[in-house]
């Protein structure tokens, strides 16, 4: 009689896929105080990072991201965020925060009107509510 062996292979997967739930270009309005909690799932989430430091800084637990400085110019920052699992997994995303310019006393008093207002003279007193 001849010696058989048999083997048994099993898959495990250590390091679960981590996705992100709701990673997405976001939009503030200068000299603003901007937060946005980026959530991400797949086995146990270690930690958030991102990699503007400067201007922006990720609690490395909750992945709430938060301004660093004030954002007083309009422009796009182009941002990556990196995730990882308790067990080595990890993923990175790209997101857009757009810094727009703030809203001045008459364009919210008279939206989508022009800010000429002809019944105004030149150095006249303008009381507002």
């Amino acid at each position: 009689a001849g010696v058989s062996n048999t083997t048994t292979l099993r898959y495990i997967n250590l390091t679960d896929e981590i996705t992100f739930d709701n990673l997405a270009d976001q939009t503030s309005v200068q000299n603003q105080s901007f937060s946005y909690d980026i959530d991400a799932t797949g086995g146990t989430i270690d930690t958030f990072t991102l990699n503007d430091t400067t201007n922006f800084v990720i609690n490395s637990g909750t992945g709430v991201v938060t301004n660093n400085t004030v954002l007083s110019t309009i422009t796009t920052y182009r941002l990556k965020v990196t995730v990882n699992n308790t067990l080595g997994g990890e993923v990175s995303g790209n997101f857009n925060i757009v810094i727009t310019a703030a809203q001045s006393r008459l364009q919210s008093i008279f939206p989508g009107k022009p800010l000429a207002i002809p019944h105004i003279k030149l150095n006249q007193k303008l009381v507002f509510p």
